[in-house]
């Protein structure tokens, strides 16, 4: 049963991680430290029900002070080695769009992407909004990465 809890969330997790702009390596300390918090707190859930949100919290929290040890540790900015393979002109302009989308758009894509069973109910619980939004803002979300991902092609080709 655990294993395949673990398993069901784990890529959840990561894009939850992955959305804060985490190198590979602080993801998977976020991931774990996640983990580690669900063993600790167990005792204490009382609602079956908001597991996935709790993870989600967590995992944004834990992300969100991963972000600010390694800004102290290295105030220049850590490089993930994963952006550092070549890629297309299309590829680059997709990941340059990406990253320029607000978090919350970020979060909510990436949470599509790697997630795409989740219920509006949980997206919105894991994004801490009004599940009723939850199809508007994703609508503009992807709006705005595809016109980011169009000014970035026309940045490329008068390159």
């Amino acid at each position: 049963m655990w294993p395949e809890f673990v398993r069901r969330h784990t890529a959840l997790l990561w894009a939850v991680a992955r959305s804060y702009r985490l190198n590979h390596s602080d993801a998977a300390d976020v991931v774990q430290t996640t983990w580690v918090r669900l063993a600790e707190n167990l005792p204490h859930l009382t609602n079956p029900d908001r597991l996935q949100a709790w993870l989600v919290t967590t995992t944004r929290r834990e992300s969100q002070r991963q972000r600010v040890r390694r800004a102290r540790e290295d105030p220049v900015g850590s490089v993930d080695v994963v952006s550092l393979e070549p890629r297309n002109a299309r590829d680059q302009a997709f990941q340059a769009a990406f990253e320029a989308l607000p978090v919350r758009c970020r979060a909510m894509l990436a949470l599509q992407v790697n997630a795409p069973e989740l219920t509006y109910a949980q997206l919105a619980a894991a994004l801490e909004m009004q599940a009723g939004s939850v199809g508007r803002t994703k609508s503009r979300c992807l709006e705005h990465l595809r016109s980011l991902v169009e000014k970035q092609a026309e940045l490329a080709e008068s390159a």
